[in-house]
């Protein structure tokens, strides 16, 4: 039996994270035409890395280790320097991120289906639920099934404050 040996969308969220730190300046105008933030991010403390690196680099921060940690500490968000240092490690260049962009929406995609499919099944069984809340969530799998991407995001903000 073939081993599945795939990059887990943990390992492309941490990918694209480490191209935002490499280079934000080429990043982060990619992950906004793309319609990627940090509703993307499975683990919600990188979508908060996701934040503060954009926060950052929109001040002009550098996005050293001193002042990275301080903005997380800022933002309760729990991640240490040998993991910041293994975001920079693990890509090769930030000009790969357009490779890892796929990966994620697919994942963030996935996601999204579940919670959807999940509700369904919970306002399915409730028959006391109005006609209203069975429209609603038909309409959400109506959005879903004609492209929703997550492209129509509002800008990243700063969650540090």
């Amino acid at each position: 039996m073939a081993r599945n040996t795939s990059p887990t969308a943990e390992s492309f969220e941490q990918c694209i994270l480490g191209c935002a730190l490499e280079d934000p300046s080429f990043s982060l105008p990619i992950l906004r035409r793309e319609g990627i933030g940090p509703r993307h991010f499975e683990d919600m403390r990188l979508g908060g890395l996701l934040s503060i690196i954009a926060e950052m680099h929109k001040r002009g921060t550098p996005m050293d280790d001193v002042l990275l940690s301080k903005a997380l500490q800022s933002a309760n968000i729990a991640l240490d320097l040998s993991f910041l240092n293994s975001l920079r490690t693990c890509i090769p260049s930030a000009a790969n991120l357009e490779y890892y962009l796929p990966d994620i929406k697919s994942a963030f995609q996935r996601r999204y289906l579940k919670t959807l499919a999940n509700q369904a099944l919970k306002i399915a069984d409730d028959a006391t639920l109005d006609i209203a809340v069975i429209n609603d969530t038909i309409e959400q799998f109506s959005t879903f099934a004609r492209g929703m991407d997550g492209d129509n995001l509002p800008e990243i903000v700063d969650v540090a404050h």
